[in-house]
């Protein structure tokens, strides 16, 4: 059989060396489209299309050696080079992609750090009705966008309670593979006075952007834990009546003055550093509406990075402030769009020691020249 009469006997192969580069083409085109759109939420995704594109190239490569006896050499290859030149560019947008894509998931805020921006969001609005109003209501949130495709729906719900107003964030309907979906719960006792669980410090060490500080986090919590919930057991024995002064230093002074912990120094290697927290004295104090104040007058050993060992200076000393609510929450006001948070103070303390130390090495050391 002659190739006129091979090419008269199979016309459907003619028919795919037309629709195969042009498939692969449009594929590819469609991917790098995908790519660069701002709402990548359209299906297939570019990395599947570019695959696609990838595939009918290599399967036209294949029916061009297949129809070699059929066509001229000059128009096999340069039907080779077409297809070579199709596999090479689809191959080179899987890859750019896979790129995008997880350069978008890396950079892309986290479905619950959306869920927390919409509690902190919703404390203007929901701060209105903390004198006044219905006692609940709904408002508008906004979508979580998901880097992989797709949109999450989140509902923003508010109640009065006896502290105030809580603010629930939740997402609607399935979760993606990956993310966190637990609903959010803030409790306002202001516009800018925030409730939280006494545990607060315990569930903020599992956050990966502060495990640095986890340790210190933990240490709080006990620190918390042992002063302040005898003081919110005593009001709840006596129908939410705080103790006085001389009862709350009572109360206090069972409380543990010595909390000891090894932190993990980031220029410290694998050498842990020994931490003894020191609380010099507890001090209370009454305030309106069932909040109460206890400052922590603190001293710890001032340790040197890469050494784990205590420094002979004078020890790190401070106080902290926190406020809590006779029903159980430890409470933190917001500056200037930042929660006040009590370790700030603490590693603000021992940043200046640092850089009053290097100063101090810097003149020894210039000194001896």
């Amino acid at each position: 059989m002659d190739a006129h009469e091979q090419s008269k006997r199979h016309p459907w192969l003619r028919l795919l060396g037309f629709i195969l580069p042009i498939g692969a083409l449009a594929a590819i085109g469609w991917s790098l489209s995908s790519i660069f759109t701002e709402k990548r939420s359209d299906f297939p995704s570019a990395w599947l299309l570019a695959v696609v594109g990838l595939s009918l190239s290599l399967v036209y490569l294949i029916l061009v050696f297949c129809r070699i006896k059929t066509r001229t050499r000059g128009r096999t290859a340069l039907s080779a080079v077409i297809s070579v030149f199709l596999m090479i560019g689809a191959s080179g947008v899987v890859f750019l992609a896979f790129v995008t894509s997880a350069i978008s998931s890396a950079f892309a805020p986290s479905l619950a750090s959306v869920l927390q921006d919409q509690v902190e969001d919703a404390r203007v609005p929901a701060g209105v009705f903390l004198d006044s109003g219905p006692k609940s209501g709904s408002l508008t949130g906004a979508d979580w966008a998901n880097p992989e495709g797709g949109k999450v729906a989140i509902s923003v719900d508010w109640v009065k309670n006896a502290d105030g107003v809580l603010v629930t964030a939740s997402p609607v309907g399935s979760i993606p593979k990956g993310q966190d979906g637990t609903p959010l719960r803030q409790q306002y006792l202001d516009v800018d006075v925030l409730g939280f669980p006494l545990d607060y410090f315990t569930a903020e060490a599992r956050q990966p952007f502060v495990s640095i500080f986890s340790d210190w986090l933990l240490m709080f919590n006990k620190m918390v834990e042992g002063s302040a919930s005898p003081i919110i057991d005593y009001a709840k024995e006596h129908d939410g009546r705080l103790p006085s002064v001389e009862e709350a230093e009572a109360i206090l002074g069972k409380a543990s003055k010595s909390f000891k912990f090894d932190f993990k120094d980031d220029d410290g290697g694998d050498k842990p550093v020994k931490i003894d927290f020191v609380i010099k004295t507890y001090t209370y104090e009454e305030k309106k509406n069932g909040i109460f104040e206890i400052r922590y007058a603190w001293s710890c050993d001032y340790v040197e990075s890469n050494s784990g060992v205590s420094s002979d200076g004078a020890p790190v000393t401070g106080v902290i402030s926190i406020d809590f609510s006779s029903s159980g929450l430890m409470v933190m006001n917001r500056k200037n769009g930042e929660l006040q948070h009590p370790l700030a103070e603490v590693l603000e303390a021992f940043e200046q020691r640092g850089q009053q130390a290097a100063k101090d090495k810097s003149s020894s050391a210039n000194a001896g020249k």
